[in-house]
């Protein structure tokens, strides 16, 4: 659990980083800017296991997918309008059903269902990757795919309250770094810089996230020993 006067520190904190560096690398528009400030509020609303994370979700992808689109990176302007956007919307759904004072319960991840997650991810991309060079000026297909699989990769084990979910969108966001790190060696964008700047934050948050995720669990799983331990002694007294 997050200390009360933290979100007060985080989010003018996470606005002066967004939007100063907007000011800096002159974002056109300030759209990555606001994506960037949005991410910051999405991490940290899934890193306690809220639900209004999905929908703060769904504003960011959409200010991504425009950056994406004058980038001609047009496998994440329709993954996030045909996928990620329904999935965010199914993922407040769900977890709304799964929630315990406003915070979602969790699920394990097995063995065998991470077998199916990778084999998914690996052909998905490959089919993903052919698809988007049928495209005319389609730039960096494979890592366009890549990293539009994993996204929705993650946002679905996230929906599925998985906290292996943020593997997959730590390496999401390891491949978009790349992705943008082409895009600006190669000129195919005047907002490159940030959004390179914003994949870095976003590993470092997303491996805090994974921590605040598993320590979520942990309390959880405490919490339902804990009473179990209870029924089991009223039944015993009765």
């Amino acid at each position: 659990m997050k200390k009360k006067w933290f979100p007060w520190v985080y989010f003018p904190v996470a606005a002066i980083i967004a939007f100063g560096l907007g000011i800096i690398f002159q974002d056109h528009y300030m759209l990555a800017s606001i994506s960037m400030f949005l991410g910051f509020v999405q991490v940290y609303l899934a890193s306690i296991g809220k639900w209004q994370e999905k929908l703060v979700g769904i504003f960011e992808n959409l200010m991504t997918a425009t950056v994406c689109f004058f980038a001609a990176l047009y496998g994440t302007v329709i993954f996030t309008v045909c996928v990620i956007i329904p999935l965010s919307i199914f993922g407040i759904i769900n977890w709304k059903k799964h929630q315990q004072d406003d915070q979602v319960e969790l699920n394990k991840m097995t063995f065998k269902k991470s077998l199916i997650v990778i084999f998914i991810i690996l052909s998905s991309t490959a089919l993903v990757s052919f698809l988007l060079t049928l495209i005319p000026n389609q730039n960096l297909p494979i890592f366009d795919a890549a990293g539009n699989i994993l996204n929705v990769c993650g946002i679905v084990l996230l929906a599925l309250r998985y906290k292996e979910g943020w593997i997959i969108w730590l390496l999401c966001n390891s491949i978009e770094l790349v992705t943008w790190i082409l895009a600006l060696t190669n000129d195919y964008s005047q907002n490159a810089i940030m959004m390179i700047i914003k994949c870095v934050i976003y590993i470092m948050l997303n491996v805090w996230g994974f921590v605040s995720f598993i320590r979520l669990r942990k309390n959880q799983e405490i919490v339902r020993e804990n009473e179990s331990k209870q029924e089991n002694c009223e039944i015993l007294e009765n």
